[in-house]
C-alpha cells in the first residue's frame, strides 16, 4: 500500500466517521443498526431532509460496513450515556449532571454542576462515581 492510498483510505475512513456523528444528531437512542438494510433505512428516512445522504446509499460495501459499525457504536453510545446520567442524577442529589460524552468505549466525560460551579470529570462509570462521591464527602 502507497503513501496516497494510505492517506485516501484514512480521508474515507475520517469521512465515515463524519456522517455517523451527523447521523447521531438525528437519533433517538432507541436505534438498533444491526444490517446494512437498518441503516439503508434510517438515511432514506433522513435523505428527504438532506439530499446529499442519498449519495451514502451507493458507497462502496467496505465503507457503508464500516458506517454501520459507527452508527452502531453513536446509537449504543448514546444509550449507555443515557443510563450512567439518570444513575449519577439519582444517586447524587445535590448534583446537577449537563451532559455525559462516551469518548472511547466504557469511557466517559460527565459536565456537572456542584455548588454553582461548572465541572468535568472523566473515567469508566465506577471511576467517575467514586470521584464524585469523593468530591461530595469533601464539601
Amino acid at each position: 500500500m502507497t503513501v496516497n492510498s494510505r492517506i485516501i483510505l484514512k480521508d474515507e475512513r475520517e469521512k465515515v466517521t463524519n456522517v455517523a456523528f451527523f447521523l447521531k444528531r438525528f437519533m433517538t437512542g432507541k436505534e438498533k443498526f444491526s444490517t446494512l438494510d437498518d441503516l439503508i433505512k434510517f438515511i432514506d428516512s433522513l435523505s428527504t431532509k438532506f439530499e446529499s445522504l442519498s449519495s451514502v446509499k451507493n458507497w462502496e460495501k467496505w465503507k457503508l460496513e464500516l458506517l454501520l459499525k459507527k452508527t452502531n457504536f453513536v446509537a449504543k453510545s448514546m444509550r449507555k450515556e443515557k443510563k450512567l446520567k439518570l444513575s449519577l442524577e439519582k444517586k447524587f442529589k445535590g448534583i446537577k449532571i449537563q451532559k455525559v460524552e462516551e469518548y472511547d468505549p466504557d469511557k466517559f466525560t460527565v459536565f456537572y454542576i456542584y455548588n454553582g460551579k461548572t465541572k468535568a470529570i472523566s473515567g469508566s462509570a465506577r471511576q467517575i462515581k467514586q470521584k464524585l462521591l469523593k468530591e461530595i464527602e469533601d464539601h
